[in-house]
């Protein structure tokens, strides 16, 4: 959280501050498409940062495909940013253009912002 302190995903509200801003969305489904990304439960198509580069938790080496029915959370947030004990993530937006752009648009946009250190003066980098 913004605060330092810990929330588990399922527990976060709406008007929540988190390390990656202000939470205006939550949804949640069920998939039987899970990886675990170095102990972390995400979707393949989350957009993870891995060395600076913006990529999908699919196609990164850390992660391990899962078997199950597993019950999936979705954050919006203001900075468009989720952390999990250090690892950042995109939100479910990923950015402001949201749906508005295609996923490898979304990811082009994601690796521009994160070269040209747009989140440095957050820390992020």
């Amino acid at each position: 959280m913004k605060d330092g302190s810990f929330k588990n995903i399922e527990d976060i509200q709406l008007g929540d501050e988190t390390k990656g801003g202000i939470v205006y969305s939550t949804h949640t489904g069920l998939t039987d498409t899970i990886y675990n990304y170095n102990g972390i439960f995400v979707s393949g198509m989350h957009a993870v940062c891995e060395d600076r580069v913006w990529k999908r938790v699919h196609k990164t080496d850390a992660k391990k495909l899962e078997d199950g029915i597993f019950k999936v959370y979705n954050l919006g947030t203001t900075d468009h940013r989720i952390y999990i004990d250090g690892v950042e993530f995109a939100d479910f937006d990923e950015t402001s253009y949201g749906s508005q752009i295609s996923d490898a648009a979304s990811l082009e946009e994601l690796n521009y912002g994160t070269l040209r250190g747009i989140h440095q003066d957050r820390g992020r980098l």
